[in-house]
């Protein structure tokens, strides 16, 4: 899956990119998907952010304490579908970083969730450009 729609600046930010599907991995009966970031050596490697369904139906960005605990998120949308990428209602970010408390969250009317094209490679920063 690929999240965007945040820009510098905005809350959650640091939560766009990649997530790669945690094969053998439900919660909810649905997939889990695991946030994947640039290292210093230009590879891509596993965060502790995590796009999952929660127990309330929606689909969040938490921690691994997060999933396991069902409690607490970075982000969240309404919704019931089987994968993130069929979501139709609104995100909401907290821009505190992880909360419970719903009124601390801000809408999000940009955040959006892709399917990555089958057989699509990270995209790789290097100082000059971008390569597939």
């Amino acid at each position: 899956m690929l999240i965007s729609g945040q820009k510098d600046g905005d809350a959650q930010f640091s939560k766009m990119g990649t997530y790669k599907l945690v094969p053998g991995r439900l919660v909810q009966s649905r997939p889990v998907y695991q946030h994947h970031i640039p290292s210093r050596e230009g590879e891509f490697v596993p965060s502790n952010c995590y796009l999952y369904q929660a127990a309330t139906g929606q689909w969040v960005l938490g921690t691994a304490k997060t999933l396991e605990a069902g409690v607490g998120c970075y982000c969240f949308a309404q919704g019931d579908p089987i994968t993130p990428d069929k979501v139709t209602g609104t995100w909401f970010s907290c821009p505190e970083g992880i909360s419970v408390n719903a009124s601390e969250f801000v809408r999000s009317p940009k955040f959006s969730v892709k399917r990555a094209p089958t057989g699509s490679a990270h995209l790789t920063l290097t100082p000059c450009c971008i390569v597939m």
